[in-house]
């Protein structure tokens, strides 16, 4: 009886130590990839935006910044952060929005999405035409 009274409490012990608070590193938003142009023609040197607030739709503050090379392509790496882990009460989600600078004036690419808390980042590339007038037809977006 006392071999399973001590047996009883080191999986207790083990669960317990298990289910503790621990620090995790997680993505709060996807890797992007994609070209940006202007009526077909690709644009270099466009400043491309991430934004990590969910109504900064025009990314007027960034926490990631890329450029366009000569053909139009662009990259941004998926932000992490570190965050506590709580078992059962962790699943949140990130808003972020993408945006392309040109000649004064941001452009929204792909805004307002809500990211599932995740430890691999999914990845999203973006074909866009800045001469689009709408925010749902300038970007292909294809996952």
């Amino acid at each position: 009886m006392r071999l399973l009274s001590i047996s009883a409490t080191i999986a207790l012990i083990i669960s317990v130590s298990a289910c503790s608070l621990g620090t995790q590193s997680r993505n709060i938003s996807p890797y992007f990839d994609g070209v940006i142009k202007h009526s077909g023609e690709p644009l270099n040197d466009i400043k491309i935006l991430l934004s990590l607030k969910g109504d900064d739709m025009l990314c007027r503050h960034p926490v990631q910044t890329a450029s366009t090379n000569d053909k139009g392509e662009f990259s941004l790496i998926a932000m992490k952060e570190q965050k506590d882990y709580i078992p059962f009460m962790n699943y949140t989600y990130s808003e972020w929005n993408v945006c392309a600078q040109y000649k004064g004036q941001n452009y929204t690419l792909y805004s307002n999405n809500r990211y599932a808390d995740t430890r691999l980042a999914e990845s999203v590339y973006l074909n866009c035409d800045l001469a689009k007038n709408s925010d749902k037809t300038r970007c292909k977006i294809n996952r």
